[in-house]
């Protein structure tokens, strides 16, 4: 199947170049893989409460929305979100529950 520059419409060459316009085919089916991978591990560590998975998950997604593609910052971003709500209920369990034995007083029985 033969591709057209976008330019100037004529027929491009083997290499992906115009023979008219000397520009170069545009790769439009870029996206960013590490912001993909990241939303689909948060959801998957999320759903099956893998705790080590959701900080695996946070780091792609970190790295996908400071990655120099355009595309995939949506998924980005919302890879960050599923995986921090987890990671955030687990510190606040964690921090009631040494708040809770802190100010736990067991009952020795009552005094006349």
């Amino acid at each position: 199947m033969k591709k057209y520059c976008v330019n100037c419409g004529k027929a491009l060459n083997s290499d992906g170049i115009c023979t008219n316009c000397d520009s170069k085919e545009k790769n439009t089916n870029s996206n960013n893989g590490l912001a993909i991978a990241g939303f689909t591990l948060s959801i998957i560590s999320s759903v099956l409460c893998c705790g080590i998975f959701n900080l695996v998950s946070l780091g792609l997604s970190i790295a996908g929305l400071f990655s120099n593609k355009k595309t995939g910052k949506g998924f980005a971003i919302c890879g960050i979100i599923i995986s921090l709500i987890p990671i955030l209920l687990f510190i606040l369990i964690l921090f009631l529950r040494f708040i809770g034995s802190a100010i736990y007083v067991p009952f020795t029985g009552f005094e006349i």
